[in-house]
């Protein structure tokens, strides 16, 4: 099964290479078809581990996961547990500035990323845990006005 055409893959170790890139437009399709459902009021961003024992250069290990090594996705759920916006952690490559925000750091860039899609300026309630929390973050928010009321839980999920 073939997502994407071999010939067009950049190598390794070239500008714009992508470790994702067999699979790139099947996961495109899926964020393009997960946009269009609306997001609850209440939303998480937080990392799961897809459990593998495949070999793969971007196989992580987690050793305070109950399934230690696998994929590493972060995800934007809401309080159902639907899963609204994902990103599947591929080392430097995942460090990913959006494009109207400054560069606050690794792990906030990647909460920027995901809440591209929640709509300001709706009374939305952004829950993360200490991983991904930053002063830089919680000033970008809130400048921006990107929900009425930033939450914290650290250390917790919704």
């Amino acid at each position: 099964m073939h997502f994407n055409n071999n010939d067009n893959v950049i190598p390794r170790g070239t500008l714009g290479h992508d470790k994702l890139f067999k699979i790139r437009p099947f996961l495109d399709s899926l964020q393009e078809r997960l946009n269009k459902i609306p997001i609850e009021e209440h939303v998480a961003a937080d990392e799961q581990i897809i459990s593998t024992k495949a070999r793969s250069t971007i196989k992580q290990y987690n050793p305070k996961k109950p399934h230690k090594w696998g994929f590493k996705v972060i995800v934007l759920c809401g309080i159902s547990g639907f899963n609204y916006s994902f990103d599947i952690f591929a080392g430097a490559q995942s460090n990913v500035v959006p494009v109207d925000a400054p560069d606050l750091g690794k792990s906030s860039n990647v909460v920027l990323n995901l809440l591209h899609r929640v709509p300001k300026h709706v009374n939305h309630k952004i829950f993360f845990d200490n991983w991904f929390a930053s002063i830089p973050l919680a000033v970008y928010l809130t400048k921006t006005k990107s929900n009425s009321r930033l939450q914290k839980a650290i250390g917790k999920g919704v």
